[in-house]
């Protein structure tokens, strides 16, 4: 095992006693549910709620739907039937359902908790939650429809937001694609574009192996969802002057050979830049006969990141290249040298 997994001795107290463990402190109540033993429900039903007289036993009917519970039961004083519900309903008409019942999966789909886990967790527990089939029911009824609703008034306003405080040249973005899997294995992509200014998600498409044009070849999606995005932004009346990316050919030749957006001016973003010469100064660390690199990883890397916010203009990048060449030169003991 590696060292940062889970170890049971790390949380064990190494012996097994009973009275260690204290009761946390009694407060006031500030949650709505409770967990509540169905044995100490029972003791409530033996005088009716309305006039006090007696509850017949026999009478009392115990029914569950999912997670709430409800009771039927009659008064020997006042002959009437009572019920009584262990939660309140939302909703409206045939739509009523139980608070818990709706709450229970859209907490889970929101909090990223898979509902076989939450429904093993509460099977441990011995506490009753709705099926399977009802949860993602409810989540594909209810908070999917109420989530793209939120996203779509959020992504209105922070476009809006965007377009107020737009220089007059245009704005500048960064995109980047996201896959589900690494390698060539990936199924589905989602490409997302930054206001660099306002560090603002301004959009977000999602693309998958199957959509037309991609057939199946997951190295596509990004360039298609790239070109998805900055199409959605500019139909939306965005003015865009530069857009700042990774080195992916493919999202380049797709953007170039686009009427809309073969305008937009490509710029790299620095740390996909230093990447590679990192990564081979790591290579050259391993070497027996380059040790001094180690000592000079992380003031060199310094510098460059330095020198890039120094000089950001693309006329000043022959005098940045010297300026780091120059710490490679004082580095290695060369304080004068020629061009």
């Amino acid at each position: 095992f590696k060292e940062s997994s889970f170890r049971l001795s790390q949380y064990s107290t190494g012996t097994e006693t009973e009275d260690e463990v204290e009761e946390e402190e009694e407060g006031t109540v500030l949650s709505q549910f409770f967990i509540v033993d169905k044995k100490k429900v029972d003791t409530l039903f033996r005088r009716c709620q309305e006039c006090g007289g007696l509850i017949d036993p026999t009478s009392v009917e115990w029914k569950q739907v999912a997670s709430a519970l409800f009771a039927t039961y009659q008064c020997t004083e006042c002959k009437e039937w009572m019920r009584w519900e262990s939660q309140i309903k939302k909703g409206r008409g045939k739509s009523k359902v139980f608070q818990l019942n709706q709450e229970l999966p859209m907490a889970a789909f929101v909090t990223g908790c898979p509902i076989p886990r939450l429904q093993d967790t509460c099977d441990l527990l011995k506490l009753a939650v709705p099926k399977e089939r009802s949860m993602r029911e409810i989540i594909r009824v209810y908070a999917c429809p109420a989530i793209d609703r939120v996203h779509g008034e959020m992504e209105r306003f922070v476009r809006n937001l965007s377009k107020d405080a737009a220089p007059e040249g245009g704005i500048t973005v960064a995109l980047d694609g996201q896959y589900d899997s690494p390698g060539f294995n990936a199924s589905n992509c989602k490409v997302t574009v930054f206001d660099t200014n306002l560090r603002f998600a301004l959009s977000a498409v999602s693309v998958s192996v199957v959509d037309p044009g991609i057939d199946h070849t997951s190295i596509r999606m990004e360039s298609h969802g790239s070109e998805k995005a900055l199409e959605q932004l500019v139909d939306d009346g965005f003015k865009i002057r530069t857009r700042v990316s990774d080195s992916n050919a493919m999202v380049d030749k797709r953007l170039r050979e686009n009427e809309k957006l073969k305008g937009i001016e490509t710029k790299r973003d620095f740390w996909h830049v230093q990447k590679p010469l990192r990564k081979e100064w790591w290579t050259g660390m391993k070497r027996s006969d380059c040790q001094r690199l180690l000592e000079w990883h992380k003031p060199f890397f310094n510098h460059l990141y330095h020198i890039n916010a120094l000089y950001p203009k693309t006329e000043d990048r022959p005098l940045a290249l010297e300026y780091v060449r120059s710490f490679v030169h004082h580095c290695t003991g060369k304080h004068k040298w020629k061009k």
